[in-house]
């Protein structure tokens, strides 16, 4: 099955989701996804300001082979579990191809990402604040284009989750928001637990 229908008809797509969860494509999907997380965080909390660029792309790749499909791995588990409570019936495996493919357009980030290494190196890593002119505007539409594929992204997630749990989109939305709000929790409990003590 051809990866353009992911975007072409992505209903149709996820609908051969048992065809997907065996292929080998997952686990690497899944690694290549983490790495690019691991970029966006090191985007998101400025790691330039602390850290050269190339401690910066050393720990984003090591850190992304190592941790990243964990991470990936843990968000589609989490979803799974919520979405039972909508009466979802996917597998642990199925969620976890519809998590890998829906990140195929976050791959394509790396496009921007690599214009914003090449342009201003360190930088790239930094309050976009710092640049001035047209280097601030440039670097903003990058990061826009790098959002909006952030964007489509998620939206595939919400409509493979709806798919494989055969319910409504909006129920898939809610499955997935579940997620940090169930994370935030356990660590709340957790925290408060550990300061009684």
């Amino acid at each position: 099955m051809s990866t353009f229908q992911l975007f072409r008809n992505p209903d149709k797509f996820f609908q051969n989701i048992n065809n997907l969860e065996r292929k080998k494509e997952v686990t690497i999907l899944m690694i290549l996804a983490g790495i690019m997380y691991a970029f966006g965080k090191a985007q998101a909390d400025f790691y330039g300001d602390n850290w050269e660029l190339s401690r910066i792309i050393m720990f984003c790749l090591i850190f992304g082979v190592l941790f990243g499909w964990l991470f990936v791995y843990v968000i589609a588990s989490m979803t799974r579990w919520s979405g039972e409570y909508f009466g979802g019936s996917a597998s642990n495996r199925q969620i976890l191809a519809v998590a890998a493919y829906s990140s195929i357009p976050i791959l394509f980030a790396i496009i921007p990402l690599s214009l914003q290494i090449i342009l201003y190196g360190r930088n790239a890593f930094r309050k976009f604040s710092l640049l001035e002119g047209s280097d601030y505007y440039i670097m903003s539409t990058l990061g826009a284009v790098q959002l909006l594929l952030g964007i489509v992204s998620l939206g595939l997630f919400v409509k493979g989750v709806s798919v494989v749990q055969r319910f409504s989109t909006w129920k898939a939305m809610a499955s997935i928001v579940l997620v940090p709000v169930i994370t935030f929790a356990v660590v709340a409990s957790v925290l408060l637990i550990s300061n009684a003590f």
